[in-house]
């Protein structure tokens, strides 16, 4: 499939896309990623590298454990950029190759009560739009209050991702052993 838009072109940006093409080159991001779609709307683009910012930086949920949410939401999408993306993160981060394999199969098993609580809700919220009570009570069990709203709030973030990249048939991009990017696993939180 052709991309729906043209690649950005930084000679014609007026300063504020500039100015956000500059941070996504610059840091952790992927600048054939979301980022470069949200540079044609500087003030989207910021707000959502914030938002993002603090997902993947800031957050109480553990790299793994976020990167699954993750991967559930771009299996769930059929985003490949999505997966492509973060599968090498969440195997960094730690998930085991088992659980990568389990998502991406449709049969995760981890024995993990983490693991597990967020697998469940991140696939209850993709398919059912709500999370059964069972299921809510056990994933806060496990990751408490802020735990609940922000694996909430990921899943929601990387959905929002993932309908950015399937509807505008984003170029399927993939972080390789070239990528001299910083890997967002080892920027030190804010």
């Amino acid at each position: 499939m052709t991309s729906r838009l043209a690649e950005p072109d930084p000679r014609s940006f007026t300063a504020d896309e500039r100015a956000v093409y500059d941070v996504v080159t610059s840091g952790p991001h992927n600048p054939t990623g979301p980022t470069a779609i949200w540079s044609r709307s500087p003030r989207l683009a910021q707000a959502a590298l914030d938002f993002g910012n603090y997902v993947r930086f800031g957050s109480v949920l553990e790299p793994r454990l976020r990167e699954l949410a993750i991967l559930v939401t771009a299996v769930e999408w059929r985003c490949e950029n999505e997966w492509l993306a973060h599968e090498p993160l969440a195997r960094k981060a730690g998930l085991s190759e088992e659980a990568v394999a389990g998502v991406r199969d449709g049969a995760f098993a981890s024995q993990d009560a983490a693991e597990r609580a967020v697998h469940d809700v991140a696939v209850c919220l993709h398919r059912d739009r709500d999370i059964p009570d069972d299921v809510y009570e056990r994933a806060s069990r496990v990751l408490g209050d802020r735990g609940m709203v922000e694996l909430i709030s990921t899943v929601g973030f990387y959905t929002m991702i993932a309908m950015l990249l399937n509807g505008t048939r984003a170029p399927i991009t993939r972080r390789d052993d070239k990528d001299t990017r910083p890997d967002p696993q080892e920027v030190s939180k804010p």
